[in-house]
């Protein structure tokens, strides 16, 4: 079950890149990204899952950890994507595919 209110969000693409994006309705905003009606990115390089998210109190706050994320390499993203012990606590680990 994917939960209510602002997210930060992290997908994997058909490239092995991430796209990261925050959303006040998670379940909309991915079911937008696997038909196409995403952000530029993920019309062009096709998302295949939801594989992490971060429950924020407000907007303020997704939106600053958004550009924290995107700054990472993607090793960094594919740690946090995978549960690492480095994030513990930071977000929650899943794999919702959008196929």
């Amino acid at each position: 079950m994917l939960p209510d209110g602002w997210c930060c969000y992290l997908l994997l693409c058909s490239d092995d890149s991430y796209y990261s994006g925050i959303t006040s309705n998670l379940l909309h905003r991915i079911r937008d990204h696997a038909h196409g009606r995403g952000g530029a990115y993920t019309k062009s390089t096709k998302p295949l899952a939801l594989v992490w998210y971060a429950l924020e109190r407000d907007r303020h706050s997704a939106a600053k950890r958004e550009p924290q994320i995107k700054n990472w390499g993607n090793e960094k993203k594919k740690k946090l994507a995978s549960g690492d012990q480095l994030f513990a606590g930071v977000g929650t680990s899943v794999w919702v595919s959008l196929g």
